[in-house]
């Protein structure tokens, strides 16, 4: 049985190897250039941009830090102070250092005001404050926002990002609609609409904390529709190592999965194969390749940071996954991974949401009948198990974050947009489809 085994390993590299090598150069090419591109960003004066965050104090001092949009939906809760922490972070004049201000990510704050008002007194220089002003520093992640926030500040302001944001993410989610409805057939508009819904888009514009992965998300989803043979010396695994990759540079930990979840539902609504055990493995191979993207990039900048001799982040940055990963809260009460899934879950419990489940259902209820027969129930559950596997993830996702995301669920439900897409894309497909799996298998051979 080892000397089976053995060999078999040795057949799966030998397959492999090429490939493996070309996403080891992938993810060396991605972590030299985010070290460039975040450097080359901090040379940039940053006189225009905090003029332009000046000139947009009335949008914070107006909201505030958590305005809540809808009252009554924590779903529409927006979070200006984390996109405070950005701009502020942005403006930050720097040292003359460019590769430790890259690395270290000063910000300015006063002792006794949040940190919207913070900025807003920095941006416009009010004085009396200069006593209470400090220096703060957020190294673990590698704010690679900036690379887009810096350029954009020099030329716009807040409000005027915000415009484009609704623009351009309006834009990417039609080329979504168009591609899916082309590639794939119109019930798969009906999976990606409701997680639209569960996601919220009329929210994720107005704040910055929740665009960069829905931007990740529809570009990546994008560009696999658009790939002509994504299976093709298996394409489709760059896709994801560079997604992955990306979301850990951009994003500070809101809810990542969606660049995982998104375009590997779309990956499985376009497979072919007929074999159930290839698509369960290629499910695994997806979501590890996202995760070594996602892992060595976030590693990398600790790494980097090291060989480039600014002081070591490797504590701060374990010693924060360690509280994340903790099953107290802030009030340092005990955590259970159901309390932290029902207090998710709870933030889209809403009428609105219950009545388009209603509708959801009683649409397949009627599709059932009409297309009812096929293969047997084994075959459907074997064949659903990508699937599955993506439903299951952004619940063991939250359960294991439980400090993170019960602090924060009023962001981090959205890892269960996935589970939605996924679930929705499941039954339309497989348990409900057009043809059944059944046909599909006999057309194949």
């Amino acid at each position: 049985m080892r000397k089976i085994v053995l060999k078999k390993i040795r057949e799966a590299w030998k397959r492999n190897k090429k490939t493996v090598g070309k996403l080891t150069l992938t993810m060396a090419g991605m972590l030299i250039a985010g070290l460039l591109l975040i450097i080359g960003v901090y040379l940039l004066p940053t006189g225009r941009m905090k003029g332009h965050v000046a000139n947009s104090a009335d949008t914070f001092n107006y909201e505030g830090e958590y305005p809540e949009i809808v009252q009554g939906y924590r779903n529409s809760i927006l979070d200006n102070y984390t996109d405070a922490l950005m701009y502020a972070t942005a403006i930050h004049p720097g040292t003359g250092n460019p590769v430790s201000d890259a690395m270290r990510n000063r910000r300015y704050e006063d002792s006794g005001s949040n940190l919207a008002q913070s900025l807003n007194d920095y941006a416009n220089d009010v004085t009396g404050k200069e006593d209470a002003r400090y220096e703060m520093e957020y190294p673990r992640y590698w704010h690679g926002y900036l690379v887009i926030l810096k350029p954009l500040l020099l030329f716009f302001d807040i409000g005027e990002i915000r415009m484009f944001n609704m623009v351009i993410q309006g834009a990417l989610l039609l080329f979504l609609f168009y591609q899916a409805d082309k590639k794939l057939g119109g019930r798969s508009i009906v999976p990606i609409g409701m997680m639209m819904a569960v996601l919220n888009p009329i929210v994720l514009p107005l704040s910055l904390q929740y665009s960069w992965v829905y931007y990740i998300a529809l570009v990546s989803a994008d560009i696999l529709l658009f790939m002509r043979e994504p299976f093709q010396n298996k394409k489709y695994l760059y896709l994801f190592l560079v997604t992955g990759a990306m979301t850990s540079y951009m994003d500070l930990l809101t809810y990542p999965l969606i660049t995982l979840g998104l375009p590997a539902v779309l990956l499985f609504l376009m497979e072919r194969e007929t074999k159930w055990q290839t698509r369960f493995l290629r499910s695994v191979e997806i979501i590890l390749t996202w995760g070594i993207g996602y892992g060595v990039m976030w590693f990398g900048k600790w790494f980097l940071a090291w060989i480039l001799g600014v002081n070591s982040m490797f504590a701060d940055a374990f010693g924060e996954i360690g509280i994340r990963l903790s099953s107290t809260g802030e009030a340092q009460e005990a955590l259970s991974g159901i309390m932290v899934l029902a207090k998710n879950i709870g933030v889209i419990v809403k009428w609105p949401y219950i009545f388009m489940l209603l509708l959801f259902l009683g649409g397949c209820i009627l599709l059932w009948y009409k297309n009812r027969g096929g293969c047997q129930v084994k075959d459907k559950v074997l064949y659903s198990l990508p699937y599955i596997v993506m439903i299951l993830l952004p619940v063991v996702w939250l359960m294991i974050l439980a400090n993170h995301s019960w602090v924060h669920s009023r962001y981090t439900y959205r890892e269960l947009a996935v589970t939605v897409l996924a679930g929705s894309a499941m039954v339309l497909k497989l348990w409900i489809p057009d043809k059944t799996v059944a046909q599909e298998k006999a057309e194949q051979l």
